[in-house]
């Protein structure tokens, strides 16, 4: 799945005034300025959260993903990663603003985030989730040894 990663520029601005005969010259600094693409016309942005249960996890106990979409109207599907560019699983259908899946994590600190793609890139952009930290425990046997 390509995902198309739309880069933001800052920069900071310092304007110089070389002076006149009855000026002395100066410098002020602006502060950052942020330049962003324009929208494409007739293509809707859209945005993707994504909210992850329960908020501490146990290895080998599934994990419920459940990302929203919105506008409601974007059609597409949602490909859930793990620690940058792993995927969780196969892509999951966007239906009426929301993808869910249901899977267990490796034990460790895991950064997840959700990344919806458009069928139809004219009507609708891509859009990516803000990351998520999840650490997720070694399960303990908590059986009781009989002797």
């Amino acid at each position: 799945m390509a995902v198309a990663v739309v880069p933001v520029v800052s920069v900071a601005a310092v304007l110089l005034f070389g002076g006149t005969a009855n000026a002395v010259p100066s410098a002020s600094a602006l502060g950052p300025l942020t330049s962003r693409p324009s929208p494409t016309p007739g293509v809707t942005d859209t945005t993707t959260t994504l909210k992850v249960t329960p908020s501490h996890a146990v290895d080998d106990v599934p994990v419920i993903f459940l990302t929203n979409v919105a506008p409601l109207a974007a059609v597409g599907a949602v490909q859930f990663i793990m620690d940058g560019p792993t995927p969780l699983a196969a892509p999951v259908p966007v239906t009426p603003g929301f993808a869910l899946l249901i899977n267990s994590l490796p034990e460790g600190t895991h950064s997840l985030t959700a990344v919806f793609t458009p069928t139809s890139p004219a009507a609708h952009g891509p859009s990516m989730s803000p990351p998520l930290s999840l650490t997720v425990s070694q399960a303990s046997d908590t059986r009781e040894r009989s002797h």
